[in-house]
């Protein structure tokens, strides 16, 4: 069906748009609303929507990316119910729709609902991942893969006792909707678990949330590990406890297992902690669960043992109907114990890359295995250990950056003659992207004069193009990249510079 743009940070009416376009037969690609003009292009070519709704704080990137796509303006409509917003009069606010829609049943007008064909299962979303040959891709994610994922999470993050209590809990809603993360939670779990979502545009200062937290006595968390930390470590956090949580899902970054022990002592002592692991392409990054994360481990006959083989990080137990299989470099299933990619198949796993059939096959295996670029090891109980990512991505603030996206942006810079980015650990943000950079002739000539100039000004090249999460953290001039005869950068020498 068509495709339709959202381009909004979270919003009470976010969710609303997304059925309404899904009524009506349609797909909808969502944007990060911090995305630049320059992405956003990007984004809509690749989708080929043909109709935008674009929240206030959004509207003049997206007009202009839109305009650069052939899309006039009479096809973006603002996500505001204030006319006061509408900056053209070309552009219609989502109230005005309404009131068209309004007018339009009071006339007999009606809409049948769209239905999925088994055998041609239709789009429901189509999510930006960034891969690790460059620009983000879009994964078409069916409406089957979502409605799975909804019963999967439902079934093993929120225990069915004292856990939640339907019409009268809230969650907190902090996590971007437009993220596979808060799509799949705030946007469809929650509402199904009759759980209300608080939601925030953005993050307010840290007090002010978390006396947000105390007075509104939020139940269940969405959070990522940056937030973690910040509960355990920023100054306004010192000596608040929080008896009335009752369950936290962690997704889109690890959480270690000290972070893990400390952030379930705010809590109450039925607190029920859970984190998912997975990727854009499962659905809604949780291809594996650890329920009730290491603590979990302390009933187990078996755990002395399971702590002691540890040689990664431990991401838990399969989900329900999901199939995994791990396998060497030439995709052979190796041994039990013996570390190999780790490949999953399930009812949640996306359809393949949209108008890329390279990438969904070097993506999807013959058996419609999902290659999800992580080396692990699975004990004979069925626990997964990660030892390390076999692609390059970098997670920062729960969002995946593509070190190509980024190469290839800073190689237009007039001072980089070459450059390799990788991810650097950060207390905050899990990882922030670091470049290091080998000068051109102008480079050297600037450089001279001062260096610490050139690599800010590197710095501003990437803040000026792309978004917050893809900023650099830090740049290094080096006197050459490492690398492979073929050109392949040598990231683990990188890491040792």
């Amino acid at each position: 069906g068509p495709v339709i743009s959202l381009i909004s940070p979270n919003d009470v009416d976010f969710g609303t748009v997304i059925w309404a376009a899904h009524k009506l037969g349609c797909t909808v690609a969502p944007s990060n609303a911090g995305a630049t003009a320059e992405e956003l292009i990007h984004q809509l070519r690749l989708s080929g929507a043909t109709f935008v709704i674009a929240h206030p704080a959004s509207l003049s990137r997206a007009l202009s990316a839109a305009a650069a796509c052939g899309i006039p303006p009479q096809r973006v409509v603002i996500l505001s119910r204030q006319t006061s917003s509408v900056h053209r009069s070309s552009c219609r606010t989502i109230e005005q729709i309404i009131c068209l829609g309004r007018d339009a049943s009071a006339r007999g007008a009606s809409v049948d609902p769209q239905h999925d064909d088994n055998a041609s299962p239709r789009a429901a979303f189509l999510c930006f991942s960034s891969g690790t040959t460059g620009l983000p891709k879009a994964v078409v994610v069916p409406h089957r893969a979502l409605i799975a994922d909804i019963l999967l999470t439902a079934a093993t993050s929120i225990p069915a006792t004292r856990h939640y209590a339907p019409g009268s809990d809230s969650v907190l809603g902090v996590i971007p909707m437009s993220h596979m993360y808060g799509l799949l939670t705030l946007v469809h779990l929650y509402p199904y678990l009759g759980i209300t979502s608080t939601l925030y545009e953005t993050l307010p200062p840290f007090e002010e949330f978390l006396d947000s937290v105390e007075r509104l006595h939020i139940e269940h968390l969405l959070v990522v590990p940056p937030l973690i930390n910040a509960f355990l470590k920023h100054p306004k956090g010192a000596g608040r406890t929080y008896p009335f949580f009752k369950s936290c899902l962690v997704a889109a970054a690890p959480l270690d297992e000290e972070r893990e022990k400390q952030f379930r002592a705010l809590g109450g002592p039925d607190f029920h902690l859970s984190q998912v692991f997975g990727m854009t392409e499962t659905g809604a990054s949780n291809t594996v669960h650890i329920y009730e994360t290491f603590s979990h481990f302390h009933s187990w006959p078996n755990y002395r043992s399971v702590i002691r083989q540890r040689s990664g990080r431990v991401c838990g137990r399969l989900l329900p109907c999901v199939t995994a299989k791990i396998v060497d470099g030439d995709g052979r299933i190796v041994p039990i114990g013996s570390p190999g990619e780790l490949l999953v198949k399930g009812p949640q796993v996306c359809l393949g890359y949209l108008d890329n059939p390279a990438a969904t096959g070097e993506a999807l295996d013959n058996e419609g295995f999902l290659r999800t670029g992580d080396l692990v090891i699975v004990n004979e109980h069925g626990d997964i250990f990660v030892k390390e990512r076999l692609k390059q991505i970098i997670k920062s603030k729960g969002f995946q950056v593509s070190p190509a996206e980024l190469e290839g942006h800073i190689l237009g810079h007039p001072f980089v003659q070459d450059v390799g980015v990788i991810g650097r650990p950060d207390e905050r943000a899990g990882e922030v992207p670091v470049a290091f950079i080998t000068l051109s002739a102008a480079g050297r000539q600037a450089a001279a004069t001062s260096v610490s100039r050139v690599e800010e000004d590197v710095k501003l090249f990437v803040k000026e193009h792309k978004s917050t999460y893809k900023w650099l953290g830090d740049v290094f001039i080096v006197e050459e990249i490492p690398k492979l005869p073929s050109g392949k950068i040598l990231v683990r020498e990188l890491k040792k510079l």
